[in-house]
């Protein structure tokens, strides 16, 4: 049986900055050829990890009004896929399809103090 590959995609920016500073990512391009891109892209995925911070600003921005105005064909793409939150704070998953794992298993179940700052 054949593997599934894990493909990363990662924004990043010159200046090391991708987001803004209230944390959203304004500078995101969102050329018509951006989003054909993606459209392309999500149509090859069969899931989409990510981190809780960018997990949460997803939810922010692909189950709003907005974004459904936007870019409807990437926003339905987005909705539609399986996605995983990799988390060392569990809490509710607040989008359709979405798996909570935390990096830190305890046989307890309860979960570890987030570092300082996170």
């Amino acid at each position: 049986m054949a593997g599934r590959a894990l493909i990363s995609f990662l924004g990043v920016s010159l200046d090391g900055f991708h987001e803004t500073p209230d944390h959203t990512i304004g500078r995101m391009d969102l050329s018509d050829d951006f989003m054909a891109y993606s459209v392309a892209e999500l149509d090859e995925l069969g899931g989409l990890v990510f981190g809780r911070r960018t997990y949460d600003g997803m939810v922010a921005y692909w189950t709003s009004d907005q974004a459904r105005a936007d870019s409807p064909e990437v926003a339905a793409r987005m909705h539609a896929l399986p996605k995983t939150v990799i988390t060392n704070s569990p809490g509710a998953a607040e989008w359709d399809n979405t798996t909570v794992a935390s990096l830190c298993y305890r046989p307890d179940g309860v979960s570890p103090p987030a570092p300082a700052g996170v």
